[in-house]
């Protein structure tokens, strides 16, 4: 089970990517995507051979969703715990803790995720430079700090989120914590990796960097 918070972000986090980008045909495909001689699709730039040696898993345990090209593509990457049913014996146990004290809603924040997850985005807004990519990242940062409002399950939902510097990956690099994303620029690629493996979310860092970091020389 995924936390009501996981569930409302999930339709936010791709069109913020683009905020800030220089145009382009939206095609990944096209002329104008980002880098005719390297990966258009996040699957491609980290393959699921790349996930199952990254976290020493079998490439059968892993389910993909592979994201139709556009604005925003996103790879999708997905395996169950080891516990994965203790955690919903757990997860049944908070929700119907919940129901008898009538606060079902606010006890669905204090699931445990079943699942491991792996998300990959690229951004194809057809940046004309590395000079542009890092604006639209900093206008990305930016306008997450101030605040956004977005309609989420027919609701008006308010997401901001903080930055800290990442070193060493591409021309520009931030994570956020609130988020477990690294959001990167190689190139002209503006591009963004989420890792939920951990329960703390500093524990997902260092992973979600070092996958960042590979991407970076792929779509250089």
């Amino acid at each position: 089970m995924r936390t009501i918070t996981w569930l409302l972000l999930v339709p936010l986090i791709p069109a913020l990517a683009a905020c800030g980008g220089g145009g382009g045909s939206g095609d990944g495909g096209s002329a104008s995507g980002r880098l005719a001689a390297g990966p258009q699709h996040p699957c491609d730039a980290f393959t699921v051979a790349d996930v199952a040696s990254h976290f020493a898993i079998e490439q059968d345990a892993i389910t993909v969703d592979r994201g139709e090209p556009g604005a925003n593509v996103i790879c999708t990457y997905e395996w169950a715990k080891p516990d994965a049913e203790e955690i919903e014996k757990r997860n049944e146990a908070i929700y119907m803790e919940g129901v008898m004290s009538g606060k079902s809603l606010e006890a669905t924040a204090l699931y445990e995720r079943t699942a491991n997850e792996l998300s990959i985005t690229f951004n194809h807004s057809g940046f004309g430079s590395s000079a542009e990519a890092v604006q639209g990242l900093d206008t990305m940062v930016e306008r997450l700090r101030e605040g956004m409002t977005a309609s989420a399950g027919g609701q008006d939902q308010t997401f901001s989120s903080e930055f800290v510097p990442a070193t060493g990956i591409g021309d520009k690099a931030v994570w956020s914590g609130s988020m477990r994303q690294v959001s990167a620029v190689s190139g002209t690629q503006l591009y963004h990796v989420r890792q939920f493996a951990n329960k703390d979310p500093s524990d997902d860092r260092p992973g979600a960097e070092e996958i960042a970091r590979k991407i970076a020389e792929l779509v250089r």
